[in-house]
């Protein structure tokens, strides 16, 4: 049985790689423009730092989901 949660987090973590090898590509401008002021796209997958600190809610849900699924297992995978 597919376990769909898991199927969604795994998808939407795979769009940090699309999103950081998608160059000036049209759909990456509206997450790079809206993070700008945290640092960019680099800064908040590579930080220490929390993204569920950040005000985000410029950003559409599905960049802000997809930011705080990277970040949990980022989290979860440092130090292993």
């Amino acid at each position: 049985m597919i376990d769909f949660e898991v199927m969604e987090r795994v998808l939407k973590k795979a769009w940090i790689k699309r999103i950081t090898e998608g160059g000036d590509a049209s759909w990456t401008t509206i997450l790079n423009y809206a993070i700008r002021q945290f640092g960019g796209v680099d800064f908040l997958i590579n930080g220490d730092c929390d993204v569920k600190t950040l005000n985000l809610k410029q950003l559409p849900e599905f960049y802000q989901t997809v930011l705080c699924y990277w970040q949990e297992l980022k989290f979860s995978t440092d130090g292993k």
